[in-house]
Order: structure tokens, then C-alpha cells, then sequence
């Protein structure tokens, strides 16, 4: 579907680890702000999130606000131990950030100041 992002090998994607409610620090080469803080590491979740501060095994969704910093898209609980793929990228490509942009100002038309 051209709807999605290239993902996977082709898209020079990397694989993370299998596992139940594993978490991987990521170091981002420049900062993001969430909530007015700044980070420089994301932890990628394999129940389908991205904390803050630290990793959240958490597979439960709980209703906001909680004490962790997260962004939750898709919070649920995951097994890769024995199927599927937890893929992820750091990425400059201008490209790829303004389509980002781009999706993110089309479905949240009021996140006027959103770069």
C-alpha cells in the first residue's frame, strides 16, 4: 500500500530484539521536546509504545494521565518472541520528517505550531 512508510531491510530499518514486554533504549542525535522536556533517549516498547526516562512494560492500557512519560499509538499485549517484527529507525531525511509533518497537521488541524 502506498499509503504507509518503506519499512523493513529496504528502508535500511532496524530489527529489534524479540520478546514480551522488552524495551530498547534509542539515542537520538538531537534532542526532543515532550511535554516541555527535552530527551535524548526514547525507549521503544514492545507493547507498542514509546517512553521516557526509562523502559515501560506495562501491557495493560491505563487511562492518561499515568506517572511515565509515553506516547502510546498502539498499546496493547505483544508477543514477539514467536511471530512478528518490531522494526524502527532514527532518521534526518528531510523528506520523510516533512511527510511526517504533513500527517501529523492533517489529522490534528488545531497543532498549529507542530514541527
Amino acid at each position: 500500500n502506498t499509503n504507509f512508510f518503506p519499512f523493513g531491510n529496504e528502508a535500511e530499518d532496524i530489527l529489534s530484539y524479540l520478546s514480551d514486554d522488552g524495551s530498547r533504549a534509542i539515542l537520538l542525535s538531537t534532542g526532543f521536546v515532550f511535554y516541555g522536556t527535552t530527551y535524548t533517549t526514547v525507549f521503544l516498547n514492545n507493547n507498542g509504545d514509546l517512553s521516557f526516562n526509562n523502559g515501560f512494560s506495562e501491557y495493560s492500557p491505563d487511562p492518561f494521565p499515568i506517572s511515565t512519560p509515553l506516547i502510546a499509538p498502539f498499546w496493547a499485549d505483544l508477543y514477539t518472541g514467536y511471530f512478528g517484527s518490531l522494526w524502527y529507525r532514527v532518521t534526518r531525511d528531510s523528506g520523510v520528517i516533512e511527510r511526517i509533518r504533513e500527517e501529523v497537521a492533517s489529522a490534528f488541524p488545531e497543532l498549529t505550531t507542530f514541527s
